[in-house]
Parts: structure tokens; C-alpha cells; sequence
């Protein structure tokens, strides 16, 4: 009887969590991994999000992150500025920018086992802009293991033993333990 209980509690709980009703995703904004899966050619077509009104948002979003993106005539110097309220006042939005993205997501999706990188590589002509936002979102690790690996390792090299070893030293020890 206890574990019928809990069980129903818990079943509610998740319901609540995972469940949400289409008012409350207005509340939750866009983060950097579904950026991400949408620069991603293979997964560009967001499959995986529940609803349409997110995946329009995500769309949304990442269209605004590429008219921050302005390359020069010659295309050598790219910098990335925020539009002002004056250029939204005034009508300044980047309707190329808009077009590339726009093209970009009318190509089809690449198979999973294809590399990204040089799918972009490949396209970072026909997509300037787009490609110079993809490749600062997608460069960015999806795990924190090295590091995680790193400060373990720090933390095996000091022991009660070596506890007044110099940061200089223990960070010597670590480059030696890791390179190799």
C-alpha cells in the first residue's frame, strides 16, 4: 500500500515537472543547446522538441543572433554587434542575413554519421553569417570531463604528505601528468 502511494506521488510530480501546458514555455528561454541542434545540419529540423511554438522560438532567437553578426565588404574582418533600439527604430534590420538563414534551413537535413564541421567548412561561402555564428556555438564542449580530469588529477598529486607544495609546482606536475 506505501509503495502504491509513492509511486502515485511520484508519477504526479513528473507529470507536473515534465509535462507543462503550451501558456508556461513562454517562460522558458532558449539556452545555447537548442542553438545548437538548429545550427547542427543534422538536426537542424529540431525533431526531438515537443512544440512547434519552442521550436519557433529557438528559430526566433537564433535569427536574432545572426543579424548581431555583420562582416565587412570584403569579408575579412568580422565583429559581432548588438542592434541598437535606434536601428530597430529606424527600420535597420539585416535582410540578407535573414535570407541566408532562411536558406539554410530549406536545405535538407545531413545524415547523423556526417561530420558538421566540415559540412560547414564546405558551405561557409553560400553561408557567411550563418556559419560564423555556428561555428562559435557549435565549437563549444558538450561535457566538462577534461576538466573534471584535470582537477583530479591536481587532486591526486596533493596529498597530507604534499600539502605544502607551491602552485607553481603542483601546476608543473599536472602539465607533466597530463601531456603524457
Amino acid at each position: 500500500m506505501f509503495a502504491t502511494g509513492f509511486k502515485n506521488v511520484v508519477a504526479e510530480d513528473l507529470s507536473k515537472r515534465f509535462l507543462m501546458k503550451e501558456e508556461d514555455l513562454d517562460d522558458i528561454p532558449v539556452n545555447v543547446s537548442q542553438m545548437g541542434s538548429l545550427l547542427d545540419p543534422r538536426y537542424k529540423n529540431l525533431n526531438f522538441e515537443p512544440s512547434e511554438q519552442i521550436k519557433i522560438r529557438i528559430r526566433a532567437t537564433v535569427r536574432s543572433k545572426i543579424s548581431s553578426v555583420l562582416t565587412t565588404a570584403d569579408g575579412s574582418n568580422i565583429q559581432i554587434v548588438k542592434p541598437t533600439i535606434l536601428d530597430e527604430l529606424m527600420g535597420h534590420f539585416f535582410e540578407d542575413d535573414e535570407d541566408e538563414f532562411t536558406r539554410y534551413l530549406s536545405e535538407p537535413q545531413i545524415n547523423h554519421n556526417e561530420n558538421p564541421s566540415l559540412w560547414w567548412k564546405s558551405r561557409e561561402n553560400i553561408y557567411p553569417t550563418v556559419s560564423i555564428l555556428a561555428k562559435s556555438i557549435l565549437c563549444i564542449p558538450a561535457s566538462s570531463a577534461s576538466s573534471e580530469r584535470v582537477f583530479s588529477t591536481a587532486g591526486n598529486i596533493i596529498t597530507p604528505k604534499r600539502n605544502r607544495m607551491t602552485p607553481y609546482h603542483l601546476s608543473a606536475l599536472v602539465f607533466l601528468k597530463n601531456a603524457l
